[in-house]
């Protein structure tokens, strides 16, 4: 293919995790020449948590401190790098926006040991990545960061880079169409079950590609307590690491309201009348389609932006519930901060029977006024946040704003 007539690009709109490219790039331009934009898909409050400045509750100059760390001789590479991610501490975690939460709340689960393994070479190389662009765009909206995001540009602004805040980008539903024999038994599953116990019934249980509950017999326990009150739900589990055992997937087999999955079509699922709550990890792609289809969601977070978005969606807008009982590990099982001095609950015991109990007083309150009060939030906030791109929202106006400055 002849290239050779084609423009020069004017601007290079980069994954930060891909440093090589920003490297390859610097090799042979200049800034002025193409200057490069970091896109990190993600939330304000989760880049300003990982790679932001202390001020604004981040982790500061991540690769210096390492550095100077191993210059003193008092951590290798990889245990420092650890440290900073996974070593927690009880003060109190302040980004602008979210709720108040001790700073081991980061850390509700035991991170799986593919993550210890890559999260200082992760943190280093986006890191390392923002501090060599122009710009950085985050995937969110004021309807739900309106402090971080500002507190974002002022952060970039000052170290003489552009910020957008481009999104949520998944608020458009498609018209899911499928056409295979899993989409088709879940179709028909879903069509039963509105038949059997109406709309908004079914839970939908994902925790995405990468991610499943460390502790199988809390998870175990939250499964029983669902077939213990008849509630109908579906769970798929593609990630490498979710490893069912036969016993508990012939358990739903034969549960007669239960569907098991190895892969879901999450947009059939998440857009079909039936369903009405969303078990999720929390994750930002999953929270945009779950805000575009409308089904609010119960929350299990496990690391990296899912606490805070958990913490955001639960306690500031009460637009969705957050398990707890659910945490494990050394940091999970500390007291939560909105429960401190015995406020607002009872002290977690973190058992696989405590998680039980409390997912089956959350199925009754998913019934009652409790449950209409969140869904009711959760639905106006998808509708404002739904506007974001129509001709005055902020997404149109952020993209407008970039495309002027690199291509006007």
């Amino acid at each position: 293919m002849d290239c050779s007539k084609l423009p020069a690009p004017c601007v290079a709109i980069l994954d930060p995790f891909a440093n090589y490219a920003v490297a390859g790039i610097r090799s042979f331009t200049t800034p002025e020449q193409l200057p490069i934009v970091a896109w990190v898909s993600g939330s304000a409050g989760c880049t300003l948590m990982l790679w932001g400045p202390e001020r604004y509750g981040g982790r500061g100059n991540y690769p210096s401190r390492m550095q100077e760390q191993i210059k003193n001789g008092k951590a290798q590479i990889e245990a420092f790098g650890s440290e900073l991610v996974f070593g927690p501490t009880d003060s109190v975690l302040r980004i602008p926006g979210y709720p108040l939460m001790y700073d081991y709340e980061r850390q509700p689960q035991t991170p799986p040991e593919w993550i210890r393994g890559a999260d200082s070479l992760f943190m280093e190389v986006v890191y390392k990545s923002i501090m060599a662009s122009e710009g950085v765009i985050t995937i969110s909206s004021p309807v739900i960061e309106k402090e971080s995001i500002k507190a974002c540009d002022e952060y970039f602004g000052s170290l003489g880079k552009s910020y957008f805040s481009i999104g949520p980008m998944a608020v458009i539903p498609n018209d899911p169409k499928e056409d295979d024999a899993t989409t088709d038994k879940v179709f028909s599953f879903l069509e039963k079950m509105n038949a059997e116990f109406g709309e908004k019934s079914v839970i939908y249980i994902a925790f995405g590609t990468l991610l499943w509950p460390t502790n199988t017999s809390v998870f175990n326990a939250i499964i029983d307590g669902m077939m213990d009150n008849q509630t109908p739900f579906i769970v798929a589990h593609p990630s490498p690491v979710a490893q069912p055992s036969e016993v508990f997937l012939n358990k739903i087999r034969a549960y007669p309201y239960g569907l098991e999955l190895a892969w879901a079509p999450q947009e059939r699922i998440l857009s079909h009348s039936a369903t009405g709550w969303f078990l999720t990890h929390g994750g930002w792609n999953s929270m945009q389609e779950a805000f575009t289809y409308k089904v609010p969601m119960l929350l299990w977070p496990t690391s990296a932006d899912q606490p805070l978005n958990a913490s955001l969606l639960s306690i500031k807008f009460r637009a969705a519930f957050e398990l707890i009982e659910v945490r494990t590990g050394e940091h999970g099982q500390k007291m939560p901060y909105r429960y401190r001095d015995g406020r607002d609950g009872p002290t977690p015991k973190f058992t696989a029977e405590s998680a039980k109990e409390e997912f089956e007083h959350l199925l009754k309150d998913l019934k009652g006024m409790k449950g209409s009060v969140v869904r009711k939030n959760f639905e106006d906030l998808a509708m404002e946040i739904g506007r974001v791109w129509d001709e005055d929202g902020d997404a149109r106006k952020a993209l407008e704003a970039f495309l002027n400055k690199y291509l006007g």
